[in-house]
């Protein structure tokens, strides 16, 4: 789940379902409801976390786990024109740094690998994790920006 309040989305959001992981051990049923929820669209969803790892003022080894997890298990494509469009749109609005995927910025998310991301996932996804993929993929997308 993730929550952003700076801005308001681009596009409509998509009525998703909830489910709860807590089982109720006598009777092995969720002990609560499944329930709708509002959901951004992927190409949304996505444009936000490659614009939070091309423009954020602090780099965040987060963004570039979930970049990296995205395009491992979705294969999304990172060419798609609807999500460099609203990447572009969402890298012009105020607040934002500018597009940096510079050798220095790269090189401080090495630092905050064991400290930051090992503490916070389960072993295996940890193992799957490339950073220089991920990094390369970042890349890629800025070159496309234009």
């Amino acid at each position: 789940i993730e929550v952003g309040l700076r801005e308001t989305h681009m596009m409509d959001t998509l009525t998703g379902t909830a489910h709860t992981a807590l089982i109720n051990p006598i009777t092995g049923r969720p002990l609560i409801e499944t329930y709708a929820v509002p959901c951004l669209p992927y190409a949304e969803a996505m444009s936000e976390k490659l614009r939070a790892a091309l423009c954020r003022k602090d780099v965040a080894i987060r963004d570039f786990f979930d970049v990296d997890y995205a395009r491992r298990s979705a294969k999304w494509d990172v060419d798609d024109p609807v999500l460099l469009d609203l990447l572009r749109r969402k890298c012009t609005v105020p607040g934002n740094g500018p597009v940096n995927t510079g050798d220095q910025r790269m090189k401080e998310l090495e630092a905050q690998v064991e400290g930051q991301l090992r503490p916070v996932l389960r072993a295996d996804d940890f193992a799957k994790f490339d950073l220089q993929r991920a990094i390369a993929t970042v890349r890629v997308v800025a070159r496309a920006l234009g």
